[in-house]
């Protein structure tokens, strides 16, 4: 199962999830931004970084990714640092939506009351 699909199941497991709508919603959305890196991610993972010089003198070096078999999806150096730094965002973001779905679950079930006959440790 490749990533698009996998970040698609987990769309859908986090849909079905008894959590609050807004919370949801923010984690869906980060992971719609993880799934618009993929392009990116793969041409990063599958072709070296390289530094390009011209013969026309009107262009600079550039340094990116150059993929040898076609000019398109070649990724240049800024182009890289702005991917990352929203790949950072993107992935601080799940970590609060996580953390959040935790919370809300660890409240649940502090406010279930004990199965009867089971010891607990619970503050009363």
């Amino acid at each position: 199962m490749g990533l698009n699909q996998r970040i698609d199941l987990v769309m859908g497991l986090v849909e079905e999830q008894p959590f609050p709508a807004a919370s949801k919603a923010s984690f869906s959305k980060s992971l719609a931004e993880a799934k618009s890196l993929i392009p990116t991610r793969n041409t990063v993972a599958h072709h070296p970084l390289a530094l390009m010089i011209f013969v026309d003198v009107d262009r600079p070096l550039q340094e990116g990714i150059f993929p040898k078999d076609s000019e398109e999806g070649s990724i240049t150096l800024e182009v890289l640092q702005l991917a990352y730094t929203k790949a950072e965002k993107v992935a601080s973001d799940l970590e609060e939506g996580l953390v959040r779905f935790r919370s809300k679950s660890i409240d649940d079930y502090l406010a279930a009351p004990p199965l009867a006959g089971l010891p607990t440790n619970r503050a009363p």
